[in-house]
């Protein structure tokens, strides 16, 4: 088929199949009809999601262990009374699904709140009715028995392996094998595991956003001006786009106005040059090409560094054509720019030839993902797609109004379409966005979580510390003291996650830079905030609860002894 209708020109060709639904997340080919999305990204955001899952369920095994000293006497009368086992084992795992499934039912209202905030981040429309499509239901009802066994699972092997006759004694502290996985030691390994999760959510939301602001910082944008860029969908507004130019180029605010094949800065195309001069004729530079009519470099505010830009140039015909080259592209051909100046090239695709007239300073013709390669702009009216209207940045509704007026008068049959470039530009960077509004939710979720375990744990200390606190207030401890005592055993783990947290979140955010040609460099500042954010939220959590244990009456702590 390609070489019945393209006859030798089939050489260039090579055609494959793509299957449609991979494209948005497997796929990113030039001129693609929008930014893709990322499978990555799909499974950065699943891990995340394991991560706090994780960070729920280890508040669970937490306290469910820490309270296990107070159910000590039932599980040893249990066993005493012939209790199996398995038997004790189905009844934990029982208990868990119970406050899991008790939790969905606490979930889905929130779900219900939460989720315009999920579309609008999305661009999807999701409802809570979803949940109950048959695919989905599944999905979520593994994932129930999921958080069931995994948060059921150490607390319930703990409490099963307690000894009855060292349980019914008292002695809750022999009432299981102590071994690492079994007592203290195994809880505060799992609150460090905690806070390394928030360090590293925090440390990653910081680098996402500093990354995104040097998007801001360093994408192309003009002052005090805004670009439009409208489609010229039909062969009636291909053909009298000049008209169009001319006639908006009357009203004031109107600054410029260039066609050209596709919108810049957002895409481009691909092709090979040849220039005899330097290249030879059977050598070719491989090179990015916009194509345009003769007000491109004017419009988009192009820097010449040698010989000039385009000109109006009514007798232009397919041999007479206009190129120009940026930096890269001289790079590239090992000249340097006053060289190439004047210099024949042709486009054998489009069979065009003509004069290199001018060379232009480097600029980001697409997204930051991509580094400047060698790139070829020429003029040819006959393959303009787009006309980009350069207006004044005041009283931009009155321009885009006129804009519509004059469309409407001259194309009545066809709509008025038109996008921002600085939207347009925006776009290409909208996933980076959402992966870092994604992960200060995420972040602060899991502070939440953590926090509220650490508070949970924090009020057991202090229940089973409770005559040793007594003790220290009659002899003289005051409030700030035992808050302090407290606080010194609880910060030195936040302290271990910190270090443990720090190498991982430096790894893994190394990785996620090296996929962009340009990105800011990993600063110690990062870290430091994150670790002082996590320290500071998790020291106001214990002080709350220490305060209130240390202000407490000593006589009702004593009043036994």
């Amino acid at each position: 088929f390609i070489h019945k209708h393209t006859g030798d020109e089939a050489e260039v060709y090579d055609p494959f199949l793509q299957p449609l639904a991979d494209i948005h997340l497997h796929s990113n080919l030039i001129g693609e009809f929008n930014p893709n999305g990322d499978i990555e990204y799909v499974y950065i955001f699943a891990a995340v999601a394991f991560l706090i899952l994780l960070v729920a369920c280890i508040n669970y095994m937490n306290l469910a262990t820490a309270r296990s000293l107070r159910r000590a006497k039932e599980i040893g009368l249990r066993k005493t009374m012939g209790g199996q086992r398995w038997q004790l084992l189905l009844q934990f795992y029982g208990e868990s699904l119970l406050l899991v499934l008790l939790a969905v039912l606490a979930a889905l209202p929130l779900v219900e709140i939460v989720l315009p905030l999920f579309n609008h981040l999305a661009e999807r429309n999701f409802t809570l009715g979803r949940l109950w499509e048959s695919a989905f239901f599944f999905y979520f009802l593994g994932m129930v028995f999921l958080v069931s066994l995994l948060s059921g699972s150490y607390p319930a092997l703990i409490l099963s392996g307690f000894r009855p006759v060292q349980a019914l004694r008292g002695n809750a502290g022999q009432g299981v094998a102590t071994n690492f996985f079994s007592g203290r030691r195994m809880r505060r390994a799992l609150v460090i595991l905690q806070f390394a999760a928030a360090v590293f959510l925090i440390a990653a939301a910081g680098i996402i956003s500093r990354q995104m602001d040097f998007f801001q910082q360093n994408k192309w944008q003009l002052r005090e001006a805004q670009i439009v860029n409208i489609p010229l969908r039909s062969e009636d507004t291909f053909r009298q786009v000049k008209v169009f130019q001319e006639q908006i180029l009357q009203h004031e605010g109107i600054l410029g106005a260039a066609a050209c094949s596709h919108i810049p800065f957002t895409a481009s195309k691909h092709g090979e040059f040849i220039i005899p001069e330097l290249l030879g004729s059977e050598t070719v530079l491989e090179s990015d090409y916009i194509v345009s009519d003769a007000h491109f470099s004017d419009v988009f505010g192009l820097e010449v560094v040698a010989g000039r830009g385009f000109r109006e140039d009514p007798g232009e015909t397919a041999q007479t054509r206009s190129f120009l080259l940026n930096e890269s592209a001289v790079s590239a051909l090992g000249a340097t720019n006053e060289q190439v100046i004047g210099m024949a090239i042709k486009h054998p695709f489009f069979e065009d030839a003509g004069k290199v007239v001018g060379v232009v300073k480097d600029f980001h013709y697409r997204s930051l993902h991509q580094s400047i390669g060698p790139l070829v702009i020429k003029t040819n009216a006959n393959f303009v797609r787009f006309l980009s209207v350069k207006i004044a940045g005041q009283n931009l509704p009155t321009h885009l109004n006129t804009l519509r007026q004059q469309w409407t008068a001259m194309f009545p049959d066809v709509p008025f379409v038109y996008s921002l470039l600085d939207a347009d530009v925006q776009r290409l960077y909208r996933a980076e966005e959402k992966v870092g509004q994604l992960f200060r939710y995420f972040s602060a979720i899991a502070i939440l979580i953590s926090c509220l375990g650490l508070f949970g744990l924090t009020a057991f200390a202090a229940e089973q510390r409770r005559k040793e606190i007594g003790i220290r207030k009659v002899v003289g401890a005051s409030v700030l003291q035992v808050a302090m005592l407290f606080s010194k055993d609880f910060m030195t783990l936040i302290l271990c996650a910190y270090l443990i947290a720090i190498p991982l979140a430096f790894l893994a955010l190394r990785e996620w830079l090296s996929n962009f040609p340009y990105h800011v460099n990993i600063g110690w500042e990062t870290f430091l905030l994150s670790g002082c954010l996590v320290s500071v939220v998790a020291l106001l959590t214990v002080s709350i609860q220490a305060v209130k244990t240390a202000r407490a009456n000593p006589v009702n702590a004593l009043r036994s002894e």
